[in-house]
Order: structure tokens, then sequence, then C-alpha cells
């Protein structure tokens, strides 16, 4: 595999050159990723979003809150994260389907026939 960056590109998109033959192990490995980090997420949100204050005073909640506010910007950039891999995954299944890897759903109907 062979990933290429280009450096003007402030987005970090890039470039990734794969072995044909590795491209569905490869969409595999992103696509448990994306679960992973799903569970992950869907798991601790709610301990990143809503910190309980450890006490009563105004001090303690505001900073609580505060952190609450930082935790779900993290949680924020992890969705996006998830929503990345998903596309990478797509585009790698696109790319599977192009070599052959993988046969869409309308040339599979169509080699097995009338049913």
């Amino acid at each position: 595999m062979y990933i290429d960056t280009d450096p003007e590109d402030s987005g970090g998109s890039g470039r990734m050159l794969v072995d044909p033959s590795r491209l569905m192990q490869l969409k595999q490995g992103i696509e448990e990723e994306a679960d992973r980090v799903r569970r992950w997420l869907f798991t601790n949100g709610d301990r990143l979003r809503f910190i309980e204050p450890p006490g009563g005073d105004p001090c303690s909640k505001d900073t609580m809150n505060l952190m609450g506010q930082n935790g779900s910007s993290a949680l924020d950039m992890a969705d996006a994260y998830v929503a990345r891999l998903s596309v990478v995954a797509d585009k790698l299944g696109e790319s599977g389907r192009t070599y052959g890897q993988v046969e869409d759903k309308t040339t599979d109907e169509f080699r097995r026939g009338p049913e």
C-alpha cells in the first residue's frame, strides 16, 4: 500500500494505492475500525458530555460545564473520523467492484439468471 498526500492540501486528503488483491481486506479492516470507534462513542459519549461537578459551588459547576463542552467537541471530531472512515471504505468497495474483487448486485443477479 502506498499513501500519497499533497503537502499543499490542508484537508489531509490523499491518494492510496493498494494492491487490488488486498482491497477487500483493507476495506474490512477500515469498517471494523469505524465500528470499534462507533461502539466506543456510544458507550462513553455521555460520560464526556455530562460531567458531574465535584462540588455544589458555582466554580465546580462552570468548570464541569466547560469540560463537557470540550468533551462534546472531541466527540464531534470522533464522529467526523468515523464518517471519513466510512467514505474510505465505500471508495475501496467501489475500487473492488472496478477490479472485479466484488460484484455489484445487478451483475450478480444477471449471472444467476431468472429464478
